[in-house]
């Protein structure tokens, strides 16, 4: 599950092992209700969702699933572009807090065989591989959870991934 990035999360999306998501609105300061849920043949995937994602301006939210399938999709619920598809199920995906020059955003994306890639993704253009990590940087298990986070250097920012190899790996990112 993901809240909404703005400083008041005022959505919640949640997915499922039934391979539906769903979209939770907050109608007061204590409440959620939801606001869509995405049945199996309306979300997009023909297995488990396992990550979801929200763009850091709220715009956008994507899903990651074990059809090795990342679908980014706009508010009124459409896919916003062509999904990626990844060569092993997906397990972990997470958009960085830049916005890049063009309404381009940068997400990280973790498989199951413990490879980790950052992408570039616009509407226009879908998805562009900018980084496939070498093995050697690359978990042995699979990758469970991804997060982005700012250094304070305008250039840069922290990727981290955490696996089922017990182990926990950050990179700086620019």
């Amino acid at each position: 599950m993901s809240f909404s990035r703005r400083r008041v999360a005022n959505r919640l999306l949640t997915v499922s092992r039934d391979r539906s998501w769903s979209l939770w609105k907050r109608n007061d300061e204590k409440h959620f209700e939801l606001e869509y849920r995405a049945e199996k043949k309306a979300a997009g995937h023909s297995r488990i969702i396992w990550t979801c994602s929200w763009s850091p301006d709220d715009v956008y939210f994507a899903t990651g699933s074990r059809d090795k399938k990342v679908i980014v999709w706009a508010l009124d619920r459409a896919p916003a572009s062509a999904p990626l598809e990844a060569s092993d199920a997906v397990t972990a995906l997470d958009f960085s807090p830049r916005i890049l020059p063009e309404n381009r955003y940068t997400v990280a994306i973790g498989l199951e065989s413990g490879q980790l890639c950052v992408y570039e993704w616009s509407k226009e253009s879908g998805f562009q591989i900018k980084n496939k990590f070498d093995d050697s940087l690359n978990h042995s298990g699979c990758i469970k959870q991804l997060e982005w986070r700012p250094t304070g250097d305008e250039e840069a920012d922290f990727l981290a991934s955490c696996s089922s190899d017990h182990a926990v790996k950050i990179f700086r990112w620019s």
